[in-house]
């Protein structure tokens, strides 16, 4: 039999076995971590003793009373060497071979506990105040990041007891509120060696976490909301600056002849909008400045009106008068052409109204041909070929009688000269006709736009030299009457004549 002592005994090795102890030592596998080894006999005997380090004998009934409690499983306890080292004891019950039941004794391996720590808690941390511990069945803390508690039984703690409790209906986690602190306790229960791996988690830990993620969270939501803010502004500044401009160019006065402007060249709506809107006042602009050259030339021709107004009763009176002179004196032309004056001078000066029926009209054109035939004699004649159907439809008054006077001045100097007036309706409306076959002037195509730049201006300067109204006091009534440039149209060609169209548009 071999015996191992402690350092204080004097050692004595049995001869018998001393080949056998010998064997042990040379197969057993050495680490850095290993403090000892020994086996003891079924009857409590050490039979061997690695020796690197000592153990109270009085340590060692417990934990073969451990061992075999737990047996067949290794048993896995807390003890201190003689020098105070934590260490740990993994015991194993041995059996005789072939004899499965009967135990033939004990093995033994004392471990440094700073293993454990080194190879599963030295990296894991939940924060201050937290832990991470290994206790056995008993509530023995086998080893701990917390070395103060390694070696402390918390077997008669609440820690211990709701561990056991919980592991029981299978739960693994639970919550510790003790000394005013709140932690989270998380384990698991090892059933083959019969200890728990427990873990307490503070609740600072969890809710720092949180914290972090809501400051997280919270960062990520300013900076969306400034990048939000940052694309709304630009969208708002987008849109709102081009309907700010819009805003000031509709507020301007349009007479303005400088605008501003929306300065917008976008290719979305907006920029639409904008360029539409400048295009729109301009066009208004030109319209109104037409508007402007329009009333100027209404005043200009009502003045021209005016010329010829004089105080009608002293007018009417004279006529009248020289009218009874000549009735005396048996002049019967010159008696004729005072009542034609005087009926003509009644429709043009004393009636306001600016229609009037073609039937009134032919009726103040025949007395001015009457007055004229005192003038030029029996050098012209006139036939008229009027529509019966056209004789209502209204016009505007005094402009046969400029076209008369045209076609009378224009053949003056010729044989006997034709003059007809004529009236139909058309597909573009009432086609009124005052044509001579007079000896004509080179102006045709002048107010169709045929005629060349310089026939056109010699036309307009004829016009302009025209006595009375004139033939473009005519045009520029039709004009701004009915809106059209094309109502007037005279073609001439020398030596054949001259025809006057009136294009008195259709009522819509």
């Amino acid at each position: 039999m071999l015996h191992l002592y402690s350092d204080s005994d004097s050692p004595h090795i049995d001869e018998d076995f001393g080949y056998a102890g010998q064997e042990i030592r040379n197969n057993i596998v050495y680490s850095e971590y290993l403090r000892n080894v020994r086996i003891i006999s079924a009857s409590g005997i050490t039979i061997y003793d690695l020796g690197y380090e000592v153990f109270s004998e009085e340590d060692f009934p417990w934990i073969l009373e451990e061992t075999d409690w737990v047996a067949p499983r290794q048993s896995l306890s807390y003890v201190k060497s003689y020098r105070q080292k934590n260490r740990l004891v993994l015991g194993s019950k041995c059996y005789s071979l072939g004899f499965s039941e009967v135990s033939s004794g004990y093995i033994l391996l004392f471990i440094d506990e700073p293993l454990i720590y080194e190879k599963v808690f030295s990296n894991v941390s939940f924060g201050e105040d937290s832990d991470i511990m290994m206790l056995d069945s008993h509530g023995t803390v086998l080893t701990a990041q917390n070395k103060e508690l390694v070696g402390n039984s918390f077997a008669d703690t609440s820690l211990f007891a709701d561990m056991q409790e919980h592991a029981e209906k299978g739960s693994r986690i639970f919550d510790l509120r003790e000394a005013g602190k709140h932690s989270l306790i998380v384990f698991t229960h090892n059933d083959k060696y019969g200890y728990y791996l427990m873990g307490q988690i503070p609740e600072s830990y969890i809710t720092s976490e949180v914290r972090t993620i809501n400051i997280v969270l919270l960062i990520l939501s300013l900076l969306l909301i400034l990048l939000s803010l940052g694309c709304t502004m630009a969208v708002y500044f987008s849109i709102v600056t081009p309907i700010k401009n819009m805003v000031d160019f509709c507020k301007a006065p349009v007479e303005r002849m400088v605008l501003p402007e929306i300065h917008d060249e976008s290719p979305d709506e907006l920029g639409f909008l904008s360029v539409t809107m400048e295009a729109m006042l301009g066009n208004l602009q030109r319209a109104m400045e037409q508007n402007r050259e329009d009333e100027h030339r209404k005043r200009r021709l009502e003045l021209q009106m005016l010329q010829y107004q004089i105080n009608p009763h002293f007018l009417f009176n004279t006529l009248n008068s020289l009218q009874w002179v000549a009735v005396i004196n048996d002049v019967p032309v010159l008696a004729e052409g005072i009542s034609s004056l005087s009926t003509l001078l009644k429709n043009t000066l004393m009636k306001k109204d600016e229609l009037i029926a073609l039937e009134e009209e032919i009726v103040n054109l025949k007395h001015y041909f009457v007055i004229q035939k005192i003038r030029y004699g029996s050098s012209f004649d006139v036939d008229y070929f009027l529509e019966p159907d056209t004789l209502q439809h209204r016009l505007p008054r005094l402009i046969l009688q400029p076209l008369a006077e045209n076609a009378i001045v224009h053949s003056a100097s010729a044989d006997v000269v034709l003059i007809t007036v004529a009236s139909r309706y058309a597909q573009e409306g009432l086609i009124i006709e005052i044509e001579d076959n007079g000896k004509g002037f080179h102006t045709a195509g002048a107010y169709r736009g045929g005629a060349d730049e310089k026939t056109r201006e010699r036309a307009e300067e004829r016009e302009r030299k025209t006595p009375g109204i004139g033939i473009r006091n005519v045009k520029e009534r039709l004009r701004l009457h009915y809106g059209r440039e094309d109502l007037l149209q005279i073609v001439s060609k020398e030596g054949k004549g001259t025809l006057c169209r009136i294009i008195i548009p259709a009522e819509p």
